[in-house]
């Protein structure tokens, strides 16, 4: 990157990605499941000499979508990139316009879209638009390794989720946004910021408290495709360290262990919290 200025970058389990201030995104590392977002090499049917490898096993995967050093991912039309997120097997990037695209591992709706997937391993191997979130504007975009998070301009959490519909003795899935619900006597709650781990979401309100709720993964079936899940409703969390001084969050940064989590406040002062799930 010698001669660009770099204004966001995200680390996954196995690869990175990259956000230049000229709005390009670079990814380098693992290319499994397509979350480099430049891959051609795996479309269609594994080549012969591969075992077949599917979610649950890392083994036997084809290494050709590995790349060691920052390859630019290549949209079809000019977009400026501000913000990179990556899970263990999917990335998300934001747009200047507020826009969401994803890529990689589409297991569990977790790239929120259904977009040029790959029908033998399940994942898209270039960036597809999140289409259900553009009549809102994304100011952030976290991956967590089973699902995305997006926080709107406007206060709301949006998370993806997996519809499964059976028709005509067929499971059919898609992939969908659902927004969360504040379990709150307010009838309004407008969320300052997000922070997502393997099965558990984080939300900051404007007031500075903090909210939280688990993330469960085994999709209902239903019989009309117009149907969705009950909304995730994210709890107030009751800490003592935080409440005894008074803490009105700004953020919150937490581990894949959700054993406790780090809270900032508007000072610039950090506490550690822990709670009971």
């Amino acid at each position: 990157f010698e001669g660009q200025s770099v204004v966001n970058v995200a680390c996954g389990h196995s690869h990175t990605g990259v956000v230049t201030a000229s709005g390009d995104l670079y990814t380098f590392g693992s290319g499994q499941h397509g979350i480099l977002g430049n891959c051609k090499c795996r479309l269609g049917s594994p080549p012969s000499h591969m075992n077949v490898w599917r979610e649950g096993s890392r083994s036997n995967y084809d290494s050709r979508c590995d790349s060691a050093t920052p390859r630019l991912v290549d949209m079809k039309e000019k977009v400026y990139f501000v913000q990179v997120s990556c899970a263990n097997d999917h990335t998300a990037a934001l747009t200047s316009e507020g826009a969401v695209y994803t890529f990689g591992s589409a297991e569990d709706g977790r790239l929120g879209h259904n977009h040029a997937l790959d029908p033998f391993w399940n994942c898209a191997y270039s960036p597809g638009k999140v289409a259900e979130m553009e009549n809102h504007l994304i100011v952030k975009v976290v991956c967590a390794n089973r699902y995305t998070a997006v926080l709107t301009s406007e206060g709301k959490v949006f998370i993806s989720r997996l519809l499964r519909v059976k028709a005509h003795q067929k499971i059919e899935s898609n992939a969908y946004m659902q927004v969360l619900k504040f379990n709150s006597p307010l009838s309004e709650k407008r969320a300052r910021s997000i922070t997502c781990a393997s099965s558990r979401i984080f939300v900051v309100a404007e007031a500075g408290d903090i909210y939280s709720a688990p993330v469960q993964f085994e999709a209902k079936v239903f019989t009309h495709a117009h149907q969705r899940e009950k909304p995730i409703v994210v709890d107030r969390v009751y800490d003592y360290a935080t409440a005894s001084n008074k803490v009105k969050a700004q953020q919150v940064y937490i581990g894949e262990s959700c054993q406790y989590a780090i809270v900032r406040n508007n000072y610039g002062s950090y506490y550690r919290m822990t709670y009971v799930q």
